[in-house]
């Protein structure tokens, strides 16, 4: 309704000189603790409930556009053609494979490794447009950086796993929280809890009762131990 934010604050009483004032004192804070879903299939897969993040992946987003050449399928033989979709199929086919390999860092905790495989993507594609005859452009749209949970707090939560008779499994996060952003004001953690069949944003996402009581205790367990 072009009203301002400044505006905003200003019809229900709010002051933008006083923002900073609630800027929060780290030295008052312990940690940030959250529970999520885990929105994949390890948990399920392994038939327990709940699991304790290591970290939360970094992220690196692009936006990649293949130029090609429409012509006659019948008329123009292969080795003149500028046909964008096989190109396209073909760096899929190299992404994926450079994803198997990497397997064990599939969510790229270690920001360096992230790059790197981003670098080898890339020296692929500018082969394969060159083999393939087709233009293409690549822009970074996105970068954020890997986050470690804390130590402490991971320990405080194997420790509250332990006293409820949990079986204590580590995995790392493959999708971004609201603890990485956190991360920038005090020492994060994560506790996942099972997903059916590793659905998330999807109709049928689902996570039982049952392992979500199993998270509070573990929480209220956490609470009470943490140091």
């Amino acid at each position: 309704n072009n009203i301002s934010i400044n505006d905003a604050l200003k019809s229900f009483n709010l002051s933008e000189k006083k923002i900073l004032k609630l800027k929060r004192d780290r030295k008052k804070i312990i940690g940030f603790i959250e529970t999520h879903i885990e929105q994949g299939p390890v948990l399920e897969k392994k038939n327990l409930p709940l699991g304790i993040v290591t970290g939360i992946a970094g992220i690196s987003r692009f936006n990649l556009s293949v130029k090609g050449y429409s012509s006659h399928a019948g008329t123009t033989p292969v080795n003149y053609r500028k046909d964008s979709l096989l190109g396209l199929n073909e760096i899929n086919l190299i992404c994926e494979n450079i994803a198997k390999k990497n397997e064990k860092v599939f969510c790229v905790i270690d920001s360096k490794i992230r790059i790197n495989l981003n670098l080898t993507k890339q020296k692929n594609i500018i082969i394969i447009s060159e083999k393939s005859n087709f233009l293409f452009k690549i822009v970074k749209t996105y970068e954020q950086s890997a986050v470690l949970c804390s130590k402490q707090l991971m320990n405080t939560l194997i420790k509250s796993f332990k006293i409820n008779n949990q079986t204590v499994f580590k995995l790392p996060s493959g999708a971004t929280h609201d603890a990485s952003a956190m991360s920038d004001l005090c020492n994060v953690a994560m506790l996942f809890i099972r997903s059916k069949n590793g659905l998330s944003h999807n109709p049928k996402e689902f996570s039982s009762e049952m392992d979500m009581r199993e998270a509070i205790k573990i929480l209220e367990t956490a609470i009470i131990n943490i140091t």
